[in-house]
């Protein structure tokens, strides 16, 4: 794995939690919908699988401080 200084570092991690939040602002756009479109639960498991990746990713740059 490619090493990065720190001032990248904390970079990737802003981009990383402002993705992650983005995501969970979308997945409860859907929660509050009455009804999901067949397209809409599509989007919504591959938003829930996104957000889960974006955390794994904070969460290994978080451990390699």
């Amino acid at each position: 794995m490619k090493a990065i200084d720190a001032g990248s570092k904390d970079q990737v991690l802003a981009s990383l939690i402002e993705e992650h939040r983005r995501l969970d602002d979308r997945l409860r756009s859907l929660d509050g919908q009455r009804f999901l479109t067949s397209a809409e639960q599509i989007e919504y498991g591959q938003l829930k699988k996104m957000k889960l990746l974006t955390k794994d990713r904070i969460e290994r740059l978080r451990i390699t401080a």
